[in-house]
């Protein structure tokens, strides 16, 4: 085995095998047709983009967005972890895109300040699940039942789980090469062996055989790894917050060490406010504060 096979790349934060596997206009159009098998006439031609960039102020965005026909908005996060706070990131995903040109200039602000909203486009929410699935994981998560339990709320959001879809469709093919990278895996961790395995299995049983083929196995091993992507984000987040809590403390000390130094020569009574100013580096206003017996921050 060549020393490259066994070697990790590294973790690039890049879009998802998801979000890249439905840059096509036309696997969207299987992906719609999954979801709405009724729908034969619907063309790639009915089908807009509106995946939100951003939508979080830690710079999250949801994996995909769509406009069917200019009245249907449908949402679709995949997850390989149950988290019912999908409901409250789905809610903002779906407020950012009514927010979004051409679609709040033509449908959404027509309808909140007219009298009509027949034309509010309607909206459907998944999550494809792909871990493990257990008895108590039910087929929607909603904010009443899963976020607020107990609470007197007065309304709700609800959000629709897939755990698979029917055999051959892009639905069903997606959960297939999820699970069979999870199994590879713990075999071989996250490696080029792992990835060309797992593609050549997809391509004999006739999996995503016309995305896999066009994909270097270098680049599938990054986006598989971009997974991680939230997690890094939070992380980071945490880590950010942590070492700002830390500074701020150091800058509060430092600042009363100011205070005290100010107090202790407002003390002595031999020095001028301008003189204090200068040593402490407080300003004219603070010092002055602090000589009438006023306590500052």
């Amino acid at each position: 085995m060549l020393a490259r096979e066994r070697k990790l790349l590294p973790r690039k934060v890049k879009d998802n095998v998801f979000s890249d596997l439905f840059r096509s206009k036309r696997r969207l159009l299987a992906l719609y047709r999954a979801l709405h098998p009724e729908d034969v006439s619907a063309t790639t031609k009915d089908l807009r983009n509106v995946t939100c960039r951003n939508v979080l102020a830690n710079g999250l965005y949801n994996d995909l967005g769509f406009y069917v026909r200019d009245s249907l908005i449908i949402l679709v996060e995949a997850q390989s972890t149950w988290s019912s706070a999908i409901v409250v990131r789905m809610f903002m995903y779906l407020a950012a895109t009514f927010r979004q040109a051409p679609i709040y200039k033509e449908k959404i602000v027509p309808c909140i300040y007219g009298n009509d909203v027949s034309g509010f486009p309607d909206a459907e929410l998944y999550v494809i699940y792909t871990g493990k699935r257990q008895e108590w994981m039910t087929d929607t998560i909603s904010w009443r039942k899963d976020v607020a339990p107990g609470r007197n709320t007065t309304w709700d959001f609800s959000v629709k789980v897939l755990y698979d879809g029917k055999p051959g469709d892009i639905i069903s093919d997606y959960v297939f090469f999820c699970k069979a990278i999870d199994a590879q895996r713990k075999l071989t961790g996250y490696t080029l062996e792992t990835v060309t395995k797992v593609i050549d299995r997809c391509l004999e049983r006739g999996v995503l055989v016309d995305y896999l083929k066009k994909k270097e196995p270098e680049v599938m091993l990054e986006l598989l790894t971009a997974e991680n992507e939230q997690k890094l984000i939070f992380t980071g987040l945490l880590e950010y917050r942590e070492k700002r809590g830390e500074e701020r403390g150091e800058e509060r000390g430092r600042r009363e060490e100011k205070i005290s130094l100010a107090r202790k020569m407002l003390a002595s009574g031999d020095e001028s406010i301008e003189k204090i100013v200068r040593y402490t580096g407080l300003t004219n206003e603070e010092v002055s504060a602090l000589a009438s017996g006023k306590e500052i921050l």
